[in-house]
């Protein structure tokens, strides 16, 4: 610290769980020095650690009367910690009106995960550039690249965030505005997703109609970034992702974006159709094993065979164990078999291996067998909560069968529309050739299909193949079909 004095202070940023040490340097006027380090073997202090979440409230009262003249009143914080009171995980609350300012990167390295809390009603000001300060969303975008995790849940972000931010932290690719999400739908297998199927309650959000129309829902639908996965899709595309697919692709920390806010989600209802449940799964997903809760997960959401399930563990009770151990087992082969699981680069973090062959195979300690609607097991007893955790996932050996192809070409344009019998996602690849040679993909699985294809020249043979696949990677196909154009 600069300048000369009698009494010195300095503070200390960015510090984590842990010993440090330190010594003492003073250096006067005439350039005389004097070291204090105890000796020779250094002063300590140690550094317990903080709360495992930080949930960051950056909706400010301060810009409460909006353009049109009238209180902004925000959902409640309530509606966070409330949810996360009920599940125990122990977290510090940072609020705007409070600390005058939202936190950098030194503030954020401290914690397992950072939760976000918005002002979504910023549609009522049109005042602010961004809804989070350009330097926070860098200080977002440092601690994510250094392997933190990050939740976010905005119907704003999108139209008042940036582009590094959109790309590196929420994960999505493009956007549409404003396309309005009265409900979810889970991805089936999804360990966020998966059976979530809801009415969003807008109510909190206020309609403005004395000038134009104008809310409350202004949630948007997007495109999903590369190594990203959806969880949750709205009627017209997906608006829940996270990153990444799975961890064994993990480049950096980990994500889960909502493009719709949480507080549209009922705080009660059966699970996993309520808020409580979903902040569980996220934190599952952000942070595995937090605060001893033990958690597991697949790293697909259906398998077919043969195939290769992988199965991860999280437990930070178990953090510097060398193996530990889960138990498997299919419907087809009941009796439960011991399957031992490595350490990743993830303190308390575990994976392994567990091959899957068709029930016509001999039996054998190297694979698990199985046919097509059995599922998959996996167990594990929670020492430290007393606990058994079991998940599952289907097999599925059937690829989706396609029905009702149908073509309608315009003078450069055409859609190609289908049906399947189980949800799955859209391709069609066309040319004016047989080998075909460009595509559309629609990620979002449905029952029925949609894809546009532009660009086309007039007075053209196209020839076209549609296929879908489902979540366990079965594909089926509808192969070339030839049609004109006008």
């Amino acid at each position: 610290m600069p300048g000369y004095r009698l009494e010195h202070e300095f503070y200390l940023s960015g510090l984590q769980e842990g010993v440090y040490y330190y010594q003492i340097e003073a250096v006067d006027q005439a350039g005389n020095v004097t070291i204090a380090d105890n000796n020779g073997k250094y002063f300590t202090f140690q550094v317990e650690k903080s709360a495992s979440i930080l949930l960051v409230d950056g909706v400010s009262s301060m810009n409460s009367g909006g353009i049109f003249g009238f209180e902004i009143i925000p959902p409640p914080l309530s509606g966070y910690t409330d949810p996360l009171d009920a599940l125990g995980y122990s977290y510090e609350l940072w609020r705007l009106d409070e600390m005058g300012s939202l936190p950098l990167l030194e503030d954020l390295i401290a914690y397992d995960a950072v939760i976000w809390r918005l002002n979504d009603l910023n549609y009522l000001d049109l005042v602010s550039t961004y809804l989070i300060p350009l330097e926070n969303l860098e200080a977002i975008v440092a601690y994510v690249q250094g392997g933190g995790a990050f939740f976010l849940s905005s119907m704003e972000i999108l139209s008042w965030g940036s582009p590094v931010f959109q790309s590196q932290v929420l994960h999505v690719a493009s956007f549409t505005e404003d396309t309005e999400v009265p409900s979810i739908l889970g991805v089936p297998g999804s360990s966020i997703g998966n059976s979530v199927d809801l009415g969003l309650d807008y109510s909190e959000f206020p309609r403005i109609t004395d000038f134009y129309e104008l809310g409350p829902d202004l949630s948007d639908t997007f495109v999903a970034g590369e190594g990203a996965a959806a969880v949750f899709h709205g009627e017209l595309g997906t608006v829940g992702v996270q990153y990444p697919v799975s961890t064994v692709e993990a480049t950096s920390g980990r994500t889960v974006f909502f493009s719709f806010p949480i507080d549209a989600i009922p705080m009660e209802g059966d699970s996993p159709n309520n808020r409580v449940e979903i902040f569980k799964r996220v934190l599952q997903f952000l942070c595995p094993g937090l605060d001893g809760y033990g958690s597991l997960a697949f790293a697909d959401s259906a398998y077919t065979v043969p195939s290769l399930a992988t199965i991860e563990l999280a437990d930070s009770d178990l953090a510097g164990r060398k193996e530990v151990s889960i138990q498997v087992y299919t419907d087809s082969e009941a009796e439960k078999r011991e399957l031992m699981l490595s350490p990743t680069v993830y303190p308390g973090v575990f994976r392994g291996f567990i091959a899957l062959k068709d029930i016509g195979q001999a039996p054998s300690e190297e694979y698990l067998r199985a046919v097509d609607g059995v599922s998959l097991y996996a167990e594990y007893f929670d020492e430290s909560q007393g606990r058994i955790e079991k998940i599952q996932v289907e097999i599925d050996t059937i690829a989706p069968t396609i029905s009702d192809t149908s073509i309608e070409l315009d003078y450069m344009d055409g859609e190609i529309t289908w049906e399947t019998d189980e949800m799955s996602d859209s391709l069609v690849e066309f040319g004016e050739t047989p080998s075909l040679g460009r595509s559309v993909y629609n990620e979002v699985f449905t029952y029925a299909h949609s894809i546009t294809i532009t660009k086309l020249l007039p007075d053209k043979v196209y020839y076209f193949r549609v296929s879908s696949r489902d979540a366990a990677k079965n594909t089926g196909c509808d192969d070339n079909r030839a049609n004109s154009t006008c």
